[in-house]
């Protein structure tokens, strides 16, 4: 909440990484043993002002945020 007001973030990791040549989704790839959109969401989630966080994700990648997320929310 920031003045009173409820502040949503959107990730939007719905591309279909076609520039970048790769099967799957590149947010998915990961660095450091970590999925790409967990960096993004790390910074959404430690920031005190934000009440809501909404991903955009093609549903072919639903699943697998799905899971990703809820391993992330056990940490």
């Amino acid at each position: 909440m920031y003045n009173n007001k409820t502040v949503s973030a959107v990730l939007l990791i719905a591309g279909s990484s076609a520039r970048f040549k790769s099967i799957t989704n590149k947010n998915l790839l990961e660095i450091n043993n970590k999925p790409i959109f967990l960096y993004s969401l790390d910074i959404f989630n430690s920031n005190k002002y934000i009440d809501d966080i909404f991903i955009a994700v093609r549903e072919d990648d639903k699943s697998a945020v799905q899971s990703i997320v809820s391993e992330f929310n056990r940490d």
